[in-house]
């Protein structure tokens, strides 16, 4: 099994800077910047194999879970990217190579989440694929926002966008 990670430093919200000293003095004005929080985040890349998908449903709980989203938007969030991670493994690699799945998931301060799985797989071939494809149609239920860039030489990229939960107003939501 393949795995390497990086995630994203804890978000920053003040910097305090002092000039010649301590920042109470009147020769050496203090400075204070203050930043609006980052996005937290990760992005991995993992071999397309079935036992793989639990690592993702892992990481995403290990971030959303913190980031204070309910259990139910965390499940919503969690089955829409394993659906997706699932196609790729069942047909970005149909020649049985041991092809890629790139994860990256970001949960902005004001609480959207973003989530985009891409592959260097075969592609969609034909338009009719996407749109018999069940698990993408349970992915775009739940997302506010689905989009799929896809072709035969560079793959396939999903990103998901899934609005603040009071944002949603139910919609995306399987109620789990």
């Amino acid at each position: 099994m393949a795995y390497s990670a990086q995630m994203a430093l804890p978000s920053l919200t003040e910097i305090s800077v002092c000039f010649g000293g301590r920042a109470s003095s009147s020769r050496s004005p203090g400075i204070t910047l203050v930043m609006s929080p980052v996005a937290r985040g990760f992005e991995f890349k993992l071999t397309a194999e079935a036992d793989n998908v639990a690592i993702v449903r892992r990481a995403l709980h290990a971030l959303l879970g913190p980031a204070g989203l309910s259990p139910d938007r965390i499940a919503s969030i969690t089955l829409a990217t394993t659906e997706v991670c699932a196609n790729v493994v069942r047909h970005a690699y149909p020649d049985g190579s041991r092809g890629v799945i790139r994860i990256e998931a970001s949960v902005c301060p004001d609480g959207r989440v973003t989530v985009v799985v891409g592959d260097h797989g075969v592609g969609f071939v034909r338009r009719d694929e996407l749109e018999t494809a069940v698990g993408l149609g349970i992915s775009a239920a739940l997302a506010s926002d689905l989009r799929i860039e896809s072709s035969s030489d560079v793959g396939t990229e999903v990103r998901m966008c899934f609005a603040d939960a009071q944002d949603m107003s139910g919609d995306g939501d399987l109620g789990t």
